[in-house]
């Protein structure tokens, strides 16, 4: 019986002290967000009326667990007396944080700290249902792992949302609209962005990401915003269900082994690729590339490796600029599509390079054009069509030939290389038909 009283003794004393619930209103005891934040212990739950708070506030380290929630219609205004800098709106240094359904606006810098919207230093802090506008530095600047970002709008910032070692941090179905940059993401690995919107903005990038590993970008709606599109520097990125649409610029992608699917772009406003593979063993699938200036699609010299798969690119470059321009050695394009090209539809400069099933329609100048230089080149199964120029210009040496079919072009074929009867298995004119493209 001692025994049994000294345990349930020992219980009581130990047993952790149910979270409370802190209310936050405009006339109320606790009449600021840091007021009600103050009055909080670990694992609480801040709630905060409706109403436009001036000021800022600080979660601190020792605040492990807290929520702070929005009931209405709850403006976090985050300038001091006479509009001066105060720096971040809300800044979170605790971990396992919430922050539900606040608006925050207006964050300056101060003496001391830039003028983000939040700023989150602690691990694993979730942020839902925000609007974030007119901030000086970052809407949301993210400074720790594990964030997640949910169904936020950013409007106005100088960077919408900002990653900074930020490992495995995830955004999720948010807007980005007049951001000066949209999104960005420093040495940040395993990030995930998923059902993201970005329109208007500055002439930055919509979306840089410098360095980390595996960045992942799904589901992703980008129109009308100054800079280009995307500009990734990450080994194993993937980018997949990407829609651009009257950008500055295309996709870029600067590091090894990235995955590039189901991507549409179309009506550029500058003198920019649609997709610049510039890393080594990429792949591209399944693009959609319309009304650039430039090439649709470009394989740099440094992108060795690659392939290209599926592909259609239509109406893209200025005058003299092909729409398939492949200067990575090693690169298998097949079953792309190449047509209303102002210049060369493939235009191939690179040893190695292996065209599959290829149709190039209707371009101003050569449907294939293989320059001096690139060696071993090989098509199969390719057709020209209706090219003003040659439907096949061969000047590299040691190329091949087979089973290719020319129709229509003002010189079907051309030989400057040192290709050889015996390398070609060719068809020309009315002797095979080509594929109907539309």
């Amino acid at each position: 019986m001692n025994t049994a009283l000294t345990v349930l003794a020992f219980l009581s004393a130990t047993a952790v002290a149910p979270a409370a619930t802190i209310v936050v209103s405009p006339n109320g005891a606790l009449s600021t967000v840091q007021a009600g934040v103050t009055a909080a212990s670990a694992g609480d739950t801040v709630i905060v009326k409706a109403g436009t708070y001036p000021g800022v506030a600080v979660i601190d380290a020792t605040k492990t667990g807290l929520i702070l929630k929005a009931a209405g219609k709850v403006v976090l205004d985050a300038r001091g007396a006479g509009g001066t800098g105060l720096g971040a709106g809300l800044l979170v240094e605790a971990t396992d944080v919430t922050i539900r359904g606040f608006t925050i606006r207006n964050a300056k810098d101060s003496m001391t700290a830039e003028g983000d919207g939040i700023r989150v230093t602690g691990a694993r802090v979730t942020i839902e249902n925000c609007i974030v506008r007119q901030c000086r530095d970052e809407g949301i600047d993210l400074a720790a792992t594990d964030a997640l970002v949910r169904k936020c709008v950013l409007i106005g910032n100088n960077v919408g949302i900002d990653l900074d070692e930020a490992h495995r941090s995830r955004i999720e179905k948010c807007v980005l609209r007049l951001n000066r940059a949209s999104f960005s993401s420093l040495a940040s690995d395993d990030v995930v962005v998923t059902k993201l919107v970005a329109t208007g903005g500055g002439a930055s990038d919509t979306l840089r990401i410098d360095g980390g590993e595996r960045f992942t970008l799904t589901d992703a709606k980008l129109s009308d915003c100054g800079g280009i599109t995307a500009e990734i520097v990450s080994n194993s990125a993937t980018v997949k269900k990407v829609r651009a649409f009257r950008m500055l610029g295309g996709i870029e992608t600067k590091g090894s082994g990235a995955t590039l699917d189901d991507i549409e772009v179309r009506e550029f406003r500058n003198n920019m690729t649609g997709v610049l593979i510039n890393g080594p063993n990429t792949t591209l699938t399944r693009a959609r590339i319309f009304g650039t200036q430039a090439e649709g699609v470009v394989v740099d010299s440094n992108a060795t490796g690659c392939v290209v798969r599926d592909c259609r690119v239509q109406r893209s470059g200025l005058l003299d600029v092909a729409n398939y321009f492949i200067t990575g050695a090693n690169t298998t394009i097949e079953r792309c599509v190449a047509k209303d090209a102002n210049g060369d539809g493939f235009l191939v400069e690179s040893d190695g390079v292996t065209l599959i099933d290829c149709v190039a329609i209707d371009c101003v100048r050569d449907g294939f054009d293989v320059e001096s230089g690139a060696n071993l080149t090989t098509l199969d199964d390719c057709t020209a069509r209706d090219c003003r120029a040659e439907g096949f210009d061969i000047s590299g040496t040691n190329a091949t030939l087979s089973n290719c079919v020319a129709k229509k072009n003002r010189l079907d074929f051309a030989n400057d290389g040192t290709l050889s009867q015996a390398d070609i298995t060719f068809t020309t004119g009315s002797a095979a038909t080509a594929p109907e493209i539309d």
